[in-house]
């Protein structure tokens, strides 16, 4: 498993992450779910959604 990458898919972008199996055959694809949003007032504010369209499933897969 590598890391994220952004993926645009009807008019949308997801924070992507693809899984292999060591035959390099596709297992899995998953879609972030749960976006990183904070607002710390006077200090820090970042907001994934802002930028990313949340997944709308959970992923799992057998090795």
């Amino acid at each position: 498993i590598g890391g994220t990458f952004p993926e645009r898919d009807d008019g949308k972008l997801f924070n992507t992450c693809l899984a292999y199996g060591t035959d390099g055959k596709l297992l899995a694809k998953h879609r972030k779910v749960h976006l990183f949003d904070i607002d710390i007032p006077g200090k820090i504010t970042f907001k994934e959604s802002d930028a990313l369209a949340p997944g709308n499933s959970l992923t799992t897969f057998t090795m």
